[in-house]
């Protein structure tokens, strides 16, 4: 890939995958060099007034084991993958300064649906050039032939009314594969040409938002979730 080209923040949220990943696809297809973050936020580490965390033990070592599993799917393709906490603006800015001072910052993410998911997303969209991809969906709500209040209770008649319009994109590991590899970010701004992608950042802090040195990425993961 060219070092010409510009970086862009794939920000991750639920679609902890490749193959059919939008949000890596777009990114590749419009020319950008990817800088793969996923953000655990500060209120999903913070114990509530009833004493309970939301990313309890069971769901934490399942997020462990899902990105240690997506790190080593984009390492074959010399894309890094970065694990941060804390607060959501904060750790996205963290990146794109890491990135590059000269610049806008182009970020790709999926979209949720839970009321304090959708407040976070009117924050970065102050923030950012977004654009948001429907990753959960089977199908693009803005692709369907329909309006979505129209949309048939019945998965039979659905699918009559959208297979005819259905198109097979592109797989995310085809267009890394075409563009890979990807330079390695570091904390001050200056880039390195082959990314390791073999360690995940844990610390919410700008200075590790480039990988660690000392531990691998399934090591410094698997102590996040343990602890």
């Amino acid at each position: 890939m060219s070092t010409h080209l510009p970086w862009a923040i794939i920000w991750l949220r639920h679609s902890l995958r490749l193959h059919d990943n939008p949000m890596i696809q777009r990114c590749i297809q419009e020319g950008y060099r990817p800088v793969v973050v996923y953000i655990t936020p500060s209120r999903e580490l913070e114990a509530d007034r009833w004493g309970f965390s939301p990313l309890g033990p069971h769901r934490k070592r399942f997020l462990r084991e899902s990105l240690v599993d997506l790190r080593s799917q984009l390492e074959d393709y010399g894309v890094n993958l970065l694990y941060l906490e804390g607060d959501v603006i904060e750790q996205l800015s963290l990146v794109s300064t890491s990135i590059t001072l000269t610049q806008s910052i182009k970020l790709y993410a999926d979209r949720e649906y839970a009321y304090l998911d959708q407040k976070v997303e009117s924050e970065v969209e102050k923030a950012f050039d977004v654009t948001w991809f429907h990753a959960q969906l089977l199908t693009n709500p803005d692709d369907l032939p329909f309006s979505v209040t129209a949309t048939p209770h019945i998965f039979t008649k659905f699918r009559g009314k959208i297979e005819k319009y259905v198109t097979i994109e592109t797989s995310a590991e085809e267009a890394v594969a075409e563009d890979a590899p990807v330079e390695e970010v570091s904390a001050d701004g200056s880039v390195s040409k082959d990314i390791p992608a073999d360690e995940l950042s844990t610390e919410a802090s700008a200075a590790e938002a480039a990988p660690a040195e000392d531990a691998s990425a399934r090591e410094t993961v698997e102590e996040k979730a343990d602890s």
